[in-house]
């Protein structure tokens, strides 16, 4: 009888012994899997969005097309194009935030944890790069003049335009909330900076010879001059090829691991953009 009892406790013990192992195993699966299904792996900023499923992407809530703008209730455009391949990328639904009245809105927006993503043909400059973060540029223009040939020749007196622009004193029109509006005082130190809420009005003062210039990127100035070929009439253009606006993206100032993934994506999965390539993306009426 006591071997017999010794044995029976001995395949009690294993029994016991491998119960525990099982249950073991089970409860190291299942944390292994809650690891990945809560995505703890990744950086707190790519959990955050991942968790959640949908990256936010703010914008001006005016259209600018080709970068950003809707149609037939949908979003189009190069810029919402490349964040919605990002989204893709990160496995993620896309929402838009529109209530930016303007670019510098936009940076406010992200500044303030309120969007992940800012769009919107965002200049990068120092005051805002003091806020965000910026992406690497998909985009590099040069800053341009477009000028009123009348009050131009009459400023010259004789000299060429490129020198008379180094000391240019006439009025120049930039639009409010914008990196150009800035970067007038800064490149145009003796003119009289004229700030516009809309590029609409700011057209039509050079046209009625209210202002002297008009000051924006190439693409900008040269959409004008395609829009209607009574401008080439009016205005004289100047391309600065030794000023150059890149534009980015911008993000949140902690947001370094989604910053970092935004940079591989543009530089695998986007063809390098041209003041000429965006000519041809415009959409026709």
């Amino acid at each position: 009888m006591p071997q017999v009892s010794l044995l029976f406790f001995q395949k009690l013990r294993l029994c016991l012994l491998f119960s525990v192992l099982t249950v073991v195993s089970t409860l190291s699966h299942a944390v292994a899997y809650g690891a990945d299904n809560s995505y703890s792996e990744y950086a707190p900023d790519v959990r955050r969005i991942i968790s959640r499923g949908f990256l936010i992407v703010a914008m001006p809530k005016t259209d600018n097309a080709p970068f950003y703008y809707e149609r037939n209730g949908q979003m189009l455009g190069l810029e919402v194009d490349i964040v919605r391949g990002f989204a893709k990328e990160l496995g993620v639904q896309m929402r838009f935030y529109r209530n930016a009245k303007n670019q510098d809105e936009v940076i406010d927006v992200i500044a303030k944890g309120e969007a992940d993503i800012g769009i919107g043909k965002l200049s990068r400059t120092f005051k805002r790069a003091s806020k965000v973060r910026f992406s690497d540029p998909y985009l590099t223009m040069h800053h341009a003049l477009a000028l009123n040939q009348l009050r131009i020749n009459q400023l010259a007196k004789g000299s060429t335009v490129p020198a008379e622009l180094q000391r240019f004193s006439g009025s120049i029109a930039v639009l409010e909330n914008t990196a150009y509006a800035d970067l007038a005082y800064q490149n145009f130190p003796h003119a009289k900076i004229i700030k516009f809420n809309n590029w609409i009005s700011a057209v039509s003062s050079i046209k009625e010879g209210r202002i002297d210039a008009l000051y924006r990127d190439e693409f900008e100035i040269k959409r004008l001059i395609k829009a209607d070929s009574r401008n080439s009439l009016i205005m004289k253009t100047v391309i600065f090829t030794d000023l150059d606006a890149s534009i980015s993206f911008a993000m949140r100032h902690d947001c370094l691991q989604l910053l970092s993934l935004l940079n591989i994506y543009l530089s695998q999965e986007t063809h390098p953009m041209t003041v000429s390539k965006l000519m041809k993306l415009l959409p026709t009426t």
